[in-house]
């Protein structure tokens, strides 16, 4: 019941791809987060308080099992995409990518340096909570705050 930390992107990919699933891309983990509606936070307007997210504020100091701050799950249930650890997507960052992209389930870029992590973690800020929030990561790094969800295709 707890996040996978300390991996690289490639240990990620492959953790999620020997279960059976894939690492979701940065537009479903966005879509995720923010809902239909576009909300700026999780779980909706409310600026982050430490009952809605393992964060800097929260003074845990460490990842937490997930769920432990239901209120800041989805409108939809979807836990922790706020705070406790950055998550690895699929994509590779490239800044201005969505300038161009298409408007329909873009994809990323096909190449890049940097690998996309979405989500805030425990030793953040609540300014890192923001839904859309995207920070580019070398794929090759590993911390202790730095872990993955797995998506699969819904039949």
């Amino acid at each position: 019941n707890r996040p996978v930390v300390g991996v690289t992107w490639f240990e990620a990919a492959a953790h999620c791809a020997w279960a059976g699933g894939r690492l979701p891309t940065e537009a479903e983990w966005e879509r995720a987060a923010r809902g239909l509606e576009g909300r700026k936070y999780a779980w909706g307007t409310a600026r982050p308080q430490p009952r809605h997210a393992n964060y800097d504020e929260t003074k845990v100091g460490h990842p937490t099992p997930v769920g432990l701050f239901p209120l800041g799950a989805t409108p939809e249930g979807i836990q922790d995409l706020a705070g406790n650890v950055w998550e690895w997507v699929a994509d590779w960052y490239e800044q201005d990518y969505y300038s161009k992209s298409p408007r329909e389930n873009p994809r990323g870029p096909e190449q890049g340096v940097h690998r996309v992590v979405r989500g805030g973690c425990w030793i953040f800020v609540s300014g890192y909570l923001r839904a859309a929030l995207r920070l580019r990561l070398a794929p090759v790094l590993w911390f202790d705050y730095l872990g993955f969800r797995c998506a699969r295709e819904v039949p």
